[in-house]
């Protein structure tokens, strides 16, 4: 029975996880995650000095979308080289990026025309993110302004010691060639520049949800891109920064990405679909994890001990996890898992 003591997650073909737990060691927790699986400490997630940057067309249009729980993950940020856009975008702040090169009328749709705008803006994005320790990127790749500006951002981001999350939309393969190798030649900047860079596959919608409409599925494609930022800012503590920063870090020499999963309690085949995805963007085994559970307070230890084995069965052998979780009266009888994985070195002890 979901939620029970005696829930299990079936595995691939039907069979069940084995007793066998990860080694203690390889296993730490987020300062809010009690053994005992019991309420967290009282108080909201800290301030970590986060920001969350949508950037171009898809970018502010997700977080317009989602802007009504921004209150969940930080300051929000709207930039964008169409003014006309940006107008009609909710965000804490905003910013015209290359005003006298664009003149507010958008990139037409030119990654160069796009990283041009950024450098332009190159001071403002400076002193915006002034102060910033955890910054995340949102962006539709394929296009002008996010795929040209996007890198930019992240390189300034890095420059003010931020460590810099991106989670893109890669195009549907139905909107064309140009467009696919936009988004490409973008990724590649991006990772040199961003700490971690997560890419939801659009076309994963067309085989996971087929019957949905494209408003639904943008939603639904935003959901992907926000759940785990939101995971990691109401499971961290102001004391966890230090070790989020650290398993976050390092794409220029390594490879990351992400999965989320909602499943219901005592079933695992949601986190194993999303793991094996996030796992084949990656060249190599990853060697590290962050693990959150959102849970509505039936998360039993048996189901913890499932979620991670999920994870380690992704990891390499020397791999290890960071496992925390959050309270939502709203997830009870389900389980939102977020994780993100790194191929860099270990983080240190």
């Amino acid at each position: 029975m979901p939620g029970t003591a005696h829930s299990t997650f079936p595995r691939k073909g039907g069979m069940h996880v084995s007793e066998r737990r990860p080694p203690d060691e390889r296993v730490d927790s987020l300062t809010g995650a009690r053994d005992d699986l019991g309420p967290p400490d009282a108080g909201a997630g800290p301030a970590l000095e986060l920001r969350v940057i949508g950037i171009g067309g898809g970018g502010c249009n997700a977080v317009n979308r989602y802007f009504p729980h921004a209150h969940e993950l930080g300051e929000v940020w709207a930039l964008n080289t169409d003014a006309q856009h940006l107008l009609t975008v909710q965000a804490h702040h905003k910013l015209l990026l290359g005003r006298n090169l664009c003149r507010g009328r958008g990139a037409n749709a030119d990654p160069h025309v796009g990283e041009m705008a950024a450098e332009e803006s190159r001071p403002q994005l400076a002193e915006r993110l002034a102060g910033a320790r955890l910054v995340f990127l949102i962006a539709g790749l394929g296009g002008g302004t996010g795929s040209g500006a996007a890198p930019v951002v992240a390189k300034v981001a890095r420059e003010r010691k931020a460590t810099t999350v991106a989670f893109v939309t890669h195009p549907f393969t139905v909107e064309g060639q140009v467009r696919a190798d936009n988004a490409h030649h973008s990724l590649d900047r991006l990772r040199a520049h961003a700490d971690f860079t997560s890419v939801f596959r659009n076309d994963r919608l067309l085989r996971e949800h087929p019957g949905l409409t494209l408003r639904d599925a943008l939603r639904k494609a935003d959901e992907e891109l926000f759940r785990p930022i939101r995971a990691l800012r109401r499971a961290a503590r102001q004391a966890d920064l230090a070790r989020v920063r650290s398993r976050l870090r390092g794409a220029t020499a390594s490879a990351a990405a992400s999965a989320t999963a909602t499943l219901q309690l005592g079933y695992a085949h949601a986190a194993d679909r999303a793991l094996g995805a996030a796992r084949q963007d990656l060249p190599e085994a990853p060697r590290s994890a962050i693990v959150i559970a959102g849970t509505g307070g039936d998360l039993t230890p048996h189901d913890r001990a499932a979620i991670l084995e999920a994870t380690f069965e992704v990891l390499a052998p020397d791999g290890t996890a960071l496992w925390g979780y959050f309270l939502d009266d709203g997830l009870r009888g389900t389980c939102e898992v977020s994780v993100f994985l790194h191929c860099g070195p270990p983080p240190p002890a």
